[in-house]
């Protein structure tokens, strides 16, 4: 197998395992705007953005292990994040009530 070959059968996993990160990175920030938004005036909050820099920081890693320069990573980040905006801006929020529920047992 050639050089050339070798490195072309090396991208698409890498691109697959962009995309596979990208949609989970997509789907946890999602569930954790609607958390966010839903516990403005609680304690909870503070967890819930902990929780939040935690994953963003943990994508950038990703990121930065899987992409050869910092123009690509900045672009899919930058690309992902507008699909956040746009998901919470067209499908709206789960609200998350902070009050407490007893378990139907």
């Amino acid at each position: 197998m050639s050089v050339e070959n070798n490195k072309n059968a090396r991208k698409f996993p890498k691109a697959l395992e962009i995309v596979v990160e990208s949609v989970n990175f997509l789907l946890v920030q999602y569930f954790l705007a609607c958390f966010m938004l839903s516990m403005r005036a609680s304690l909870v909050y503070i967890i819930v953005f902990a929780a939040n820099v935690f994953v963003l920081i943990k994508y950038g890693e990703t990121l930065a292990r899987l992409t050869d320069g910092r123009m690509s990573r900045g672009a899919i980040f930058a690309f992902y994040f507008a699909a956040l905006a746009a998901s919470v801006y067209f499908f709206g929020y789960f609200p998350v009530s902070p009050e407490r529920a007893a378990l139907p047992l």
